[in-house]
C-alpha cells in the first residue's frame, strides 16, 4: 500500500502542472466564449437599432416630401410606414433579448403612428393649406427619434468593444457612417425643400455646404479605418 500511495502521490505532483493548465486553458475558452457570445448579441443590438434608425429618417423624409405633394404617393408611404414598423419592433426585440430596460425603439413606434395620423389629415387638403408647423413637428420628431435610437446604439457600442476590443474598429466604422448618414439626410432635406420651390435661405445655404464638407470628411475618415481592417471575406 505505501509503494501504491508514493506512486500515485508522485503521479499526482508531477501531473499537477499539467492539470492546473489544462483547467485554466479549459476556463479561459468557456470565459472566451462568453465574452464572443456577449459581443454578438450585443453586435446584434446595434444593428438593429441603427437599421431601425435608418428606417425613421427615411420615413420622415417621405412624410416631408408628401407634405408637399399635391399628389402624395400614398401606397409608398403605407409601405414605408410597415417597414419601418417592422424594424423597430425588431429593434426592441433585440434590446429585450440583451436585458436592456430601454424602450426608444417601442416608443418611437407610437410616436411615428401618432406623426402618420396628422400627416394624413394634412394631405387631404391642398399644398397651399396644409399647416407648415406640421413640417416643423414631421422634423423636430425626426431629430428626436433618431437621437434617442442612437444613443442606445452608442450605449451598446461601448460594451461591445469592452467585451471584444478585437471589433473595436468594425464597430468605429458603423457609427461613423450612421453619423455621416445623419448629417447626409439633414443636407438633403432642405435641399428637397429647394427642389421642391421653397425659397434658399443664405444661412440654409450655407449650413448645407458645412455638412457636405461633414460628409467628405466622414467619409475620409471611413475609408481609411476600411485599409486598417483584416481580410476577411464576410466583409
Amino acid at each position: 500500500m505505501r509503494v501504491r500511495t508514493v506512486f500515485l502521490a508522485g503521479f499526482l505532483v508531477v501531473s499537477l502542472p499539467g492539470l492546473v493548465a489544462m483547467a485554466w486553458l479549459a476556463g479561459t475558452a468557456w470565459n472566451r466564449w462568453n465574452e464572443a457570445r456577449s459581443a454578438q448579441a450585443s453586435t446584434q443590438v446595434i444593428s438593429a437599432l441603427q437599421r431601425a434608425q435608418t428606417a425613421v429618417v427615411s420615413e420622415a423624409g417621405l412624410l416631408l416630401a408628401a407634405t408637399l405633394t399635391a399628389e402624395p404617393d400614398r401606397a409608398g408611404l403605407a409601405r414605408s410606414a410597415a417597414a419601418t414598423d417592422g424594424l423597430l419592433d425588431a429593434a426592441q426585440r433585440s434590446l429585450d433579448d440583451w436585458g436592456s430596460p430601454d424602450r426608444a425603439p417601442a416608443e418611437a413606434r407610437t410616436v411615428l403612428a401618432g406623426l402618420r395620423l396628422r400627416i394624413e389629415g394634412q394631405l387631404a387638403q391642398p399644398p397651399a393649406e396644409r399647416d407648415p408647423a406640421v413640417r416643423q413637428e414631421v422634423l423636430a420628431r425626426r431629430l428626436a427619434l433618431s437621437n434617442g435610437l442612437a444613443q442606445q446604439a452608442e450605449a451598446a457600442a461601448k460594451r461591445t468593444v469592452i467585451q471584444a476590443p478585437s471589433l473595436a474598429t468594425v464597430i468605429d466604422i458603423a457609427m461613423e457612417t450612421m453619423s455621416m448618414r445623419d448629417v447626409a439626410g439633414s443636407r438633403n432635406l432642405m435641399m428637397n425643400n429647394w427642389v421642391a420651390g421653397q425659397p434658399i435661405p443664405l444661412g440654409d445655404y450655407a449650413t448645407a455646404e458645412r455638412q457636405s464638407g461633414r460628409v467628405g470628411q466622414a467619409w475620409d475618415n471611413i475609408k481609411r479605418k476600411l485599409v486598417m481592417l483584416p481580410e476577411a471575406p464576410r466583409l
